[in-house]
């Protein structure tokens, strides 16, 4: 029985552990872009908004073997041009994509899901970049999603947590 609930929550535990990763935060131009980082899987990227133009913020990390990255974000923006802007995406190796969609006015939220590709010793990460620098930030929230093997580990933990709980009302009753 206790085997039982110990392999459930190891099975949960499992599925809920971040992979750990070093992000490095940098402002091409010297904005005053920064990070909150919210949760071991969720963190927000602030472009610059001291007058710097064309600075893109960006937090990235270099890929420790092949892998597929993905995730949920959510944008905003109150800069009084609205989104175009402050565009905002990943990065891979140097090349931006950008996920965000120019020309809503403000305030401008969109959100959305993500998914690529990498190989081990590229780099890659999240970026927003802003063109004038003034008049409002554009922030970027990232999130994980679990990819399904988590999934499948979550589930069966939750199997098994649920499988233990009937047994232990039945050996009550």
């Amino acid at each position: 029985m206790k085997k039982l609930t110990l392999l459930a929550a190891l099975c949960a535990g499992i599925a809920a552990a971040p992979a750990a990763a070093t992000f490095t935060l940098t402002n091409s131009a010297g904005g005053d872009g920064f990070v909150v980082i919210n949760s071991p899987t969720v963190f927000t990227l602030f472009s610059g908004n001291d007058g710097t133009g064309n600075n893109v913020t960006s937090f990235t990390t270099t890929a420790a073997a092949a892998t597929t990255i993905s995730g949920k974000w959510r944008y905003y923006t109150f800069d009084v041009d609205g989104s175009s802007f402050d565009p905002a995406g990943f990065l891979l190796n140097g090349v931006r994509t950008q996920l965000t969609t120019n020309g809503i006015p403000r305030p401008a939220f969109q959100t959305g899901t993500f998914s690529f590709a990498v190989n081990a010793g590229d780099s890659y990460g999240f970026f927003v970049r802003t063109t004038d620098g003034a008049l409002g930030r554009g922030v970027m929230t990232i999130g994980a999603v679990p990819e399904p093997q988590s999934w499948v580990m979550l589930i069966a933990g939750f199997g098994l947590v649920g499988a233990a709980a009937r047994r232990r009302s039945a050996v009550a009753a």
